[in-house]
């Protein structure tokens, strides 16, 4: 297995059984995808997670030390833009109602197929994209559109009221200094758009 850092989609696995990272690696060969890390305890992902810089981290949840949900919450803390899928045997809904208001991308039960490792892939790395897309726009927008002028952005969400607070971070990080607006779609909204939804936009401020 090769621990590098100039790839195409970097994993990062940590899990306390190597047999996983190994059955990971068979899976994906041919794929866009590389393991870049292993890790077998959240201890050490949490120090190699700045270096490698993955594009997704698959987290197991019952892990000596650190379990796997603390550190996917003391990650996305530190790193809030991280991608982490919970890899887990531990299907009860408590547990992914748990992770979900972590903020980790998804849930893969063991064991597991490579559809489901893709899937769960392209779903992470969509929303992550999505999400940079509008944040460049934002920017932009500020910067030339309404350059020299004051203005507030919007939110608006369809998520659950902790996803919309890490969103509303995400913002803050992004663009400090402004004022942040959040609403919650109404259920008519969300039932054409869809449960999970964000956006965000800019308006210049008007003159009473």
């Amino acid at each position: 297995m090769k621990e590098a850092i100039d790839m195409g989609k970097k994993i990062m696995v940590v899990d306390d059984s190597r047999m996983i990272a190994l059955q990971m690696q068979n899976l994906l060969e041919d794929t866009e995808y590389e393991i870049a890390a292993y890790c077998r305890n959240g201890e050490d992902a949490l120090a190699k997670y700045g270096e490698i810089r993955p594009d997704i981290v698959t987290m197991d949840i019952i892990m000596p030390g650190m379990d796997g949900l603390e550190t996917a919450q003391a990650l996305l803390e530190e790193y809030k833009d991280a991608s982490i899928i919970m890899v887990s045997s531990l299907a009860y809904d408590d547990t992914f109602e748990e992770a979900k208001a972590i903020g980790a991308k998804g849930f893969i039960d063991k064991p597991f197929e490579k559809e489901q490792l893709l899937d769960a892939f392209a779903k992470a790395r969509g929303w992550k994209s999505a999400k940079k897309i509008m944040l460049d726009a934002m920017e932009k927008d500020i910067q030339e559109r309404f350059a020299g002028k004051k203005v507030h952005l919007s939110a608006a969400y369809t998520c659950s009221e902790e996803a919309a607070q890490e969103w509303k971070g995400e913002l803050q990080e992004r663009f400090p200094g402004y004022e942040i607006h959040m609403d919650k779609l109404s259920l008519s909204v969300a039932c054409h758009i869809g449960a999970g939804s964000m956006a965000v936009a800019c308006s210049k401020e008007l003159a009473v």
